[in-house]
């Protein structure tokens, strides 16, 4: 039982990392998209 419990909670520090991977790269995303937006509307 503590084997498993173990298993799952070294799986939800992996899950954890992963959605903060992907946190990351969408605000960065996000971001770049904002400033080509307001590069093209001074462009403009």
């Amino acid at each position: 039982m503590s084997g498993n419990s173990e298993r799952l909670r070294r799986y939800g520090r992996y899950m954890a990392g992963i959605a903060t991977e992907i946190g990351m790269a969408a605000f960065i995303i996000l971001v770049a998209l904002v400033i080509i937006f307001i590069a093209m509307g001074i462009s403009r």
